[in-house]
This record gives C-alpha cells, sequence and structure tokens, in this order.
C-alpha cells in the first residue's frame, strides 16, 4: 500500500495522512483548501484534508500519462503531459476541464 504524509518542518517529524488507493510516481497535484486532488495513470485521487478520507475516479477515457493537475474557480485542469502507443509517444494536444462539483464528498 501507498502511503500519504506529512512533514512538520519545525519538528522533523512525519505524519501519516492515508493510503492512496493507486501508487503514483509522476502525478499532477492540486488543491482548494479542502482537497488534495492527484491525477495519474487514468485515475483521480481526491483527499479530503479535514476529514481524513480518500476517493478514486477512474477516467479511463482519459488516455494520457505525466500530465499537470490545476485547480481554479471549481474547476480541475488536465494539461500538458503524453499519449503512448507500443514504443510512439506523442504529446497531449488538449487541456481537460472537470467540474470538481461532479466529484462526491
Amino acid at each position: 500500500m501507498w502511503t500519504a504524509a506529512s512533514y512538520d518542518l519545525r519538528t522533523g517529524e512525519w505524519w501519516r495522512l492515508c493510503d492512496l488507493k493507486d501508487g503514483v510516481s509522476y502525478p499532477g497535484l492540486a488543491s482548494d483548501g479542502s482537497y488534495i486532488y492527484i491525477f495519474e495513470n487514468r485515475n483521480l485521487q481526491v483527499y479530503h484534508i479535514e476529514t481524513d478520507t480518500m476517493r478514486i475516479y477512474e477516467l479511463a477515457a482519459l488516455d494520457v500519462e505525466n500530465a499537470g493537475l490545476f485547480y481554479w474557480r471549481n474547476t480541475l485542469y488536465i494539461v500538458g503531459g503524453c499519449n503512448r502507443q507500443g514504443i510512439y509517444v506523442a504529446p497531449h494536444r488538449d487541456v481537460i476541464a472537470i467540474d470538481v462539483s461532479q466529484i462526491d464528498p
């Protein structure tokens, strides 16, 4: 299992937050102050900071790797990244918007 943790700069201590539902290596990350959004490998993991809970949403239609993730005015934006087909790699040209009100708390 993969773990999300918080590091206290003053004390040098680590605090376990939660277990990730899927491991990540180069995720896109964004936050709105209440949630931390983690996107990689067609999965959007959503960590609720106050309740210490994690949910995962499979976005099967989004075949993009190594994309950036940004939050602005209740919308997540998936930007850049690449598409792979066998040995071929092509840049992903679209910007994908996800209305966060569609995400169940």
